[in-house]
């Protein structure tokens, strides 16, 4: 899967195409960090926001999410080529939980977990 990044774009159609190839997991993005060096933003970005409110970075392009990515390498990617700081979390019955960075997505995605 693809997904096309531009500052047009808002975070409820990224989250879309990710939750496409993944329905059991959900991407989330938190607000640019204020300065350099800063600690990992903790503000959520609402959906209907464009990319553009929460990047440091403000290249286009596209990432290419495979199903045996961790939510570290996908992450990475995100912040590294377009400044976004993203959290991936597992959709459960009671809420969400944050994925292990050890199982790849695809293994995330079909981990069945009852809370």
């Amino acid at each position: 899967m693809k997904i096309i990044i531009d500052n047009r774009r808002t975070i409820s159609a990224v989250q879309h195409e990710f939750s496409t190839m993944f329905p059991n997991l959900i991407i989330e993005f938190y607000a640019k960090e204020s300065r350099e060096g800063a600690k990992h933003p903790t503000n959520l970005v609402k959906k209907n926001h464009t990319l553009a409110a929460c990047r440091a970075e403000h290249n286009n392009g596209t990432i290419v999410v495979s199903p045996g990515m961790t939510s570290t390498n996908l992450k990475q990617t995100f912040a590294d080529i377009y400044g976004l700081s993203a959290e991936i979390f597992k959709k459960t019955q009671s809420g969400r939980l944050l994925v292990s960075d050890k199982l790849s997505l695809q293994e995330e995605d079909q981990l069945e977990i009852r809370i």
